[in-house]
């Protein structure tokens, strides 16, 4: 008897041992870096992350934050873009700018996600109806006033004038 109750010790030991383990991964510890600073799990950290939810952490709102993986994929993601997040990744948020005629503007200045030719003309003050906006990269394209175009952080636009010759557009 005394054989069949150290043996159901045994295996309750094991028993427990075995949930522990189980326990323990269930809840491992996984830190990740935004802009150098260390968060983990009880900071929000979870395997698979929205490049909002890695933004909020480094407190930059979603509609204004441009997140870029460092190590080792060196890309940008989206901010609903989930991404499977790994031991130690390394992350940068910024805010959302682009530039306009080699001018710098963010999101104080009304750069957002989504925006119209006549939008980014207006930053560098030019009307939308003498306006010319041109996407500079990655080729040089036109971009109509009233068409949405998607910003790209860091995107560079060139917005020029339209020639006006005897009251007539040239």
């Amino acid at each position: 008897m005394a054989e069949h109750n150290e043996h159901a010790s045994s295996n309750e030991h094991l028993e427990h041992a075995e949930h522990q383990e189980l326990r323990h991964g269930e809840h491992e510890e996984l830190h990740i870096f935004v802009n150098q600073r260390r968060f983990d799990c009880g900071d929000g950290v979870k395997k698979e992350m929205t490049g909002a939810q890695i933004a909020a952490l480094a407190g930059v709102p979603s509609e204004s934050a441009a997140v870029r993986e460092e190590e080792p994929h060196e890309r940008e993601i989206g901010i609903n873009e989930a991404v499977h997040i790994k031991d130690g990744d390394r992350f940068l948020v910024t805010e959302l700018h682009i530039f306009v005629n080699r001018r710098r503007f963010d999101r104080g200045d009304g750069v957002k996600r989504e925006m119209t030719g006549a939008q980014i003309a207006a930053l560098v003050g030019v009307p939308p109806e003498n306006a010319v906006v041109r996407e500079e990269e990655p080729h040089m394209r036109e971009i109509g006033i009233a068409e949405t175009v998607h910003v790209k952080n860091g995107e560079h636009f060139l917005v020029t004038r339209k020639v006006v010759e005897g009251g007539y557009v040239a």
